[in-house]
């Protein structure tokens, strides 16, 4: 069942398309940050929304949320202006419908009896935002600008982690979200592992991935012990200081690829 689920996550987070061509460098790199940067929002502030029902870290969460959410806002506005072909313009369409309905309600007062529900809306938001970064990144018809998305999509995955545990903290823990979080943990360990096996890479960028990795292997094992932990609450914070340590190496790793798309590095292919 879990491979099964994997699998699903896979196809759901990477479809290969006809490549396309005609790109100019310092454009797409905006957009591709930009497209990249949405669907990690999209699961921060769900998790802060989670971490305030929670009573977790209530302060920085709440803050988190507001910046997460004005970030959002001014980047789906900022794509909306760019020149589109008619497919992006209906996804960008779909996605601004679809925010305009979830916004509210991660900025509402967190009730337990609804995250269900608004988990599944924000799955919906997180697809819509994935299918936009992924079109633009095939776009480029450049492995370069695949690699740029699974770094920051890698990104996304931390938040994920992060979301779901505080849900299963807080009370929403059921068979879903544990399936989940270990997809969502086995999808992150397959990425990293196909951008440390890339041959597209510059010196820096293989040593901060090496970083990267080296910390997630090392604190990987904490989300294991607290899905079987009795005591999950002294747990929490150490998940988001782990999670947030993480997502500060990938914001790394994703603008080092995001400098080789403009040519301020050459990767070494040899």
């Amino acid at each position: 069942m879990l491979l099964i689920f994997i699998v699903v996550l896979i196809w759901f987070f990477w479809i290969k398309r006809p490549k396309k061509n005609n790109y100019t460098a310092n454009r797409a790199n905006s957009v591709v940050a930009i497209t990249g940067s949405l669907i990690m929002l999209s699961q921060r502030m769900m998790k802060d929304h989670l971490m305030l029902g929670a009573g977790v870290s209530t302060r920085s969460a709440h803050s988190q949320r507001d910046v997460s959410v004005m970030l959002f806002n001014q980047r789906l506005e900022q794509l909306k202006k760019e020149d589109h072909d008619e497919a992006m313009q209906k996804l960008l369409a779909n996605t601004q419908a679809i925010w305009d309905i979830h916004q509210p309600q991660i900025l509402a007062q967190p009730d337990l009896n609804l995250v269900g529900n608004l988990m599944q809306d924000n799955d919906r938001l997180l697809a819509l935002c994935d299918d936009i970064a992924r079109s633009k990144a095939e776009h480029e018809g450049d492995n370069i600008a695949k690699m740029a998305y699974l770094a920051g999509r890698q990104r996304m995955l931390s938040q994920r982690i992060a979301r779901n545990c505080v849900a299963i903290y807080w009370g929403y823990d059921n068979d879903w979200i544990h399936y989940d979080l270990d997809a969502t943990i086995a999808l992150f360990d397959h990425t990293l592992r196909e951008l440390m096996h890339s041959r597209l890479t510059t010196p820096q960028l293989a040593a901060s991935l090496e970083a990267a990795a080296s910390f997630w292997m090392a604190s990987k094992a904490t989300f294991k012990l607290f899905q079987d932990s009795a005591d999950k609450r002294k747990d929490v914070p150490h998940i988001q200081e782990v999670t947030e340590t993480l997502l500060v190496k990938l914001d790394k790793i994703t603008s080092q690829y995001e400098a080789i798309i403009v040519g301020e590095e050459r990767p070494d292919q040899s």
